[in-house]
């Protein structure tokens, strides 16, 4: 889940990057809950609005680690096994992140 997870916001923030529509919050905040609808259909709803709220606080953090998976993976190393290996990197981060 990790792994569809960072591709998932990697695609978002591209595309909200891309568009310049990080100057608009209302925009964002609706195409981003339109895309995790529809690219995470088979999440439960509850854990969708967590993936979402976290995103929310902090989108550079998500786009540091979209990065860096994207980075090594066209490296040539396996998707899943850089995923685990950034996630770890981020742990203190993320569970800060989700304290709050």
């Amino acid at each position: 889940m990790a792994a569809h997870f960072i591709c998932i916001l990697r695609l978002v923030w591209r595309a909200l990057l891309r568009n310049d529509i990080m100057h608009n919050m209302s925009v964002q905040h609706f195409l981003l809950r339109q895309f995790a609808k529809h690219k995470m259909k088979n999440v439960p709803e509850g854990q969708r609005e967590q993936i979402l709220t976290l995103l929310e606080k902090d989108p550079e953090l998500f786009k540091k680690i979209g990065d860096e998976i994207e980075r090594r993976t066209k490296g040539g190393e396996p998707q899943t096994k850089v995923t685990i290996e950034v996630m770890k990197k981020y742990r203190t981060e993320l569970s800060t992140l989700m304290s709050k």
